[in-house]
């Protein structure tokens, strides 16, 4: 319903345009965030491809670093060499567990390299001794990685990394896993493998009630549960 003062208003589509932008935001609100972009402090490394398979990544955080920012890296753990020879950590390294077994994985990654699981369990090894923030990231697909069957080894898994962190997010129905089903050679429909938020967490309280890890936080938008490992409740502050 609009009032007939905000009716007198509007003369054309451009005086609509000018009062809906006016409610959404104001000119000191737009430029105080084109101010902020122009002063970024934090970098996501993470969002194309493998950062790892980059050979100056150390060198690359290194230089964030001396900007003050803080950073963090996404891998899928299949380069343990590179991670473990670093000079300089990010402020937070992500590793992917898209399975609890070689199995699994196979299926879900069908993986162009060779002993993609033994590299990625080689990782797992490698976590509690990294100088920085760690974080193990369940990608979880529904009716495939998904299962209760499943939570002990994934739980045999975590305690073997001790990372600070698990996190247990819904897998996003874009790019190449809109090809789901005709990788897996499957009838299903796509919504057969997208969980909901209810699935995630369902699938993380069974997680935390079997090893006693709390969870932290959740998102419902996100569908995403963060459980705590190896983290202390009253240590949530950033150190890089």
């Amino acid at each position: 319903c609009i009032s007939k003062s905000i009716k007198r208003q509007i003369k054309s589509d451009m005086d609509i345009e000018f009062l809906v932008n006016k409610n959404i935001t104001t000119l000191r609100e737009i430029e105080k965030v084109h101010e902020e972009s122009m002063n970024p402090k934090h970098a996501a490394i993470s969002l194309d491809g493998e950062p790892f398979l980059y050979p100056l990544l150390s060198d690359f955080v290194a230089e964030f670093k001396k900007r003050k920012m803080t950073t963090f890296i996404v891998s899928n753990g299949t380069f343990p060499e590179k991670i473990e020879s670093m000079e300089h950590y990010p402020s937070q390294l992500y590793i992917s567990l898209p399975a609890s077994n070689e199995k699994t994985y196979k299926r879900i990654c069908r993986p162009m390299i060779r002993n993609g699981w033994k590299k990625l369990m080689k990782t797992m090894d490698l976590i509690s001794s990294i100088p920085c923030r760690t974080v193990v990231r369940i990608t979880a697909v529904k009716n495939l990685n998904l299962k209760e069957m499943f939570i002990k080894e994934y739980l045999e898994i975590i305690k073997r990394a001790k990372p600070n962190f698990l996190d247990i997010k819904g897998f996003t129905l874009q790019a190449k896993a809109l090809l789901i089903t005709q990788r897996l050679k499957s009838k299903e429909s796509l919504e057969y493998y997208f969980p909901e938020f209810s699935d995630i967490k369902q699938f993380a309280e069974k997680i935390s009630k079997l090893s006693g890890f709390p969870i932290l936080y959740e998102n419902h938008r996100s569908r995403d549960v963060l459980i705590g490992v190896n983290w202390r409740s009253n240590s949530m502050e950033i150190k890089d």
